[in-house]
């Protein structure tokens, strides 16, 4: 499942992908999500000519979905399906997860029970506050920065949450996206803690 930032009261989409090496029937698998902060909640499958795509909404934290083959056909390789969602307006700036769970299906012919492995995603929903997400690198540490489009923030950082003298690192502009992505290298060792701030 793939990734999306968006503003707190914005609508947005993620890919989900489900895969089968075997011929199946029908995949089925839940999806659970914030449904007090994520609303509006669906799905779509997108363009194939194979499947149907049957959602259900027991609640609003749950997604159920159930893609199955049309007459004649069989699943094999790669159903592309697009999570819709509203976000709730004014809320905190939050990663938001998106579970996948249950994950079955049935095979189209005999043979073995095809493994189930999933991969969960997850929405960045942004409000007044900027938030930051750092990851590993070969050439030392990434960020990910997510703010307001057409904002520029300074990006500060410090070694002791205990201490207040945050330093800066730059200033950096989100342009027209909600999402940046800002290399920093290894010029300060670990443990680094990064900031954004108006």
């Amino acid at each position: 499942m793939g990734t999306a930032p968006l503003n707190a009261g914005d609508n947005g989409t993620v890919p989900f992908t489900l895969f089968s090496s075997a011929p199946m029937q029908d995949m089925q698998c839940i999806v659970t999500l914030p449904g007090d902060r994520l609303t509006n909640s669906s799905a779509e499958l997108l363009s194939s000519p194979a499947a149907s795509l049957a959602v259900q909404t027991p609640d609003s934290n749950t997604l159920a979905l159930t893609v199955t083959a049309l007459a004649g056909q069989t699943l094999q390789g790669t159903q592309r399906v697009t999570l819709r969602f509203g976000s709730v307006l004014n809320q905190s700036s939050a990663f938001l997860p998106l579970r996948v769970t249950g994950l079955t299906g049935t095979r189209a012919v005999e043979g073995y029970q095809p493994s189930a492995l999933a991969t969960d995603g997850k929405v960045t929903v942004i409000g007044d506050q900027p938030l930051v997400e750092v990851f590993p690198t070969n050439s030392g540490r990434a960020l990910l920065l997510y703010g307001k489009k057409s904002t520029t923030y300074n990006l500060e950082y410090n070694t002791n949450l205990l201490m207040t003298n945050w330093l800066l690192r730059g200033a950096v502009s989100m342009g027209t996206t909600n999402m940046r992505l800002q290399s920093v290298g290894t010029t300060v060792p670990p443990p680094v803690f990064y900031r954004l701030r108006k």
